[in-house]
This record gives structure tokens, C-alpha cells and sequence, in this order.
């Protein structure tokens, strides 16, 4: 199924979801309409090899879980190096950064809430970068989600995969997550792997999904 993205949204705040639909116009069903609970998961910028150098990246996504099936479909994707776009010499933008991405992903998605798993000192230091942007709004929500080990996480992602509950796009349809985990899958047992932003974003995201499930309220 092609994960397209939705045209209109409807928030129920006593739910705690969002509602969307996909379709051309409103009279025009779509496979993907419906409610979902959303949430992100963001890696700030790390250290990885690009080619036979090395650059700071950092990825970040919004997982939907659809109310009615339980299937958990990442809508949204994007590796960055900064928060607020970096401007050259000669006026045009070298980095687009992240800030706008959030916007976008409010105002298609009202999704504010990420989950992060990193060192403090990195965290605070991004943190301030986006609480001083002047091109986000409304600020987003970073929750820290912690764990002892990686492999206590790893399991989430195959339990989703495993048994066809986990989407996401692939690599012709502009995926960046999708190469990484291939990656990833490949340099598992590896005695020291790489960093791989996309998954660890991933990772922060099921896992703080899992730590914090969607669940109806009793009325």
C-alpha cells in the first residue's frame, strides 16, 4: 500500500487522535482514511559516513496507529543537519534544516509529541535551538524515552514487521528509512555498528509508543 499524505484532519482531544482523510475530496473514500494516535521520534544529528567522508545527520518521522486495525504506518520522514535553515553567501539556502518540517507535519498531521534517546548534553543543546526558532510554531514536544541496551528495543521493530503491522516508504517512493534499515539489518551482529539516525528515530518512536499506548477512556 502507497503511504500517501492526507488533505484534511480533524483532532478529538477527549480521544487523543487524530482523524484523516486521503482522498481527492470529501466524497471520495480512500484505504487510508480513518483515526489514528500519532507520534514522532527524532535523532538529533550524529556522526555518519557519507561516502568517504564523514557529516552530522539526524532523522526524524511521525509513526500513525490506526484505531481500527492496530497497524502502525510512518506518514513522514526527513534526515536534517539543523534546525533553522543555514543561509550562504550569496543568500541561498544550503541546509533547509528541520524547523519547517515541523510546521508541516502540525498542520497535516497535528502531531507535536516526539520521542528522543540520546545523551542529555546533545538533546539540550538542540532543545534551545528550537525553542529560540522563530519559524516554528506551535514548539513541539520532546519526551525522552530510556533504555539500558538496544537490544531491549530492537525486538519492537520486529515484532511490527514480522507480522505486517509496520509501514513505511520505500526507497523509490523517497524513503530514506527504508535504505537505512536494510543497512542496518545487514551490519546487525556486527562486532560495533554504525550509526543509523533514521532507525534510531524509529527505535524512540515505537518504543515511547509502546511505554504509552493508545488506549480508550471509560467514559
Amino acid at each position: 500500500m502507497k503511504i500517501e499524505r492526507p488533505n484534511r484532519r480533524a483532532i478529538d482531544a477527549a480521544r487523543r487522535t487524530v482523524r484523516l482523510w486521503f482522498g481527492v475530496d470529501e466524497d471520495t473514500k480512500h484505504p487510508l482514511d480513518g483515526e489514528y494516535y500519532l507520534r514522532g521520534g527524532i535523532c538529533w544529528p550524529v556522526t555518519v559516513r557519507v561516502g568517504s567522508e564523514c557529516a552530522a545527520v539526524g532523522f526524524v518521522l511521525i509513526i500513525g496507529q490506526s484505531i481500527l486495525t492496530g497497524k502502525r504506518l510512518v506518514f513522514e520522514e526527513k534526515a536534517f543537519s539543523c534546525v533553522d535553515p543555514i543561509v550562504g553567501a550569496d543568500g541561498r539556502i544550503e541546509f533547509d534544516g528541520v524547523a519547517s518540517w515541523f510546521n508541516q507535519v502540525w498542520t497535516s498531521y497535528a502531531c507535536r509529541d516526539y520521542y528522543w534517546h540520546q545523551d542529555e548534553q546533545t538533546h539540550k543543546a538542540y532543545l534551545l535551538q528550537v525553542i529560540r526558532s522563530l519559524m516554528i510554531e506551535p514548539k513541539p514536544q520532546f519526551i525522552e524515552v530510556p533504555w539500558q541496551d538496544e537490544e531491549q528495543v530492537t525486538p519492537l521493530y520486529w515484532k511490527y514487521l514480522n507480522t505486517d503491522r509496520l509501514k513505511y516508504r520505500g526507497s523509490d517512493d523517497g524513503g530514506e528509512l527504508h535504505g537505512q534499515l536494510r543497512q542496518y539489518q545487514l551490519a546487525m551482529g556486527a562486532e560495533k555498528i554504525e550509526s543509523f539516525p533514521a532507525v534510531l528515530a524509529l527505535m524512540c518512536a515505537l518504543a515511547g509508543m509502546e511505554r504509552s499506548p493508545w488506549r480508550e477512556r471509560k467514559t
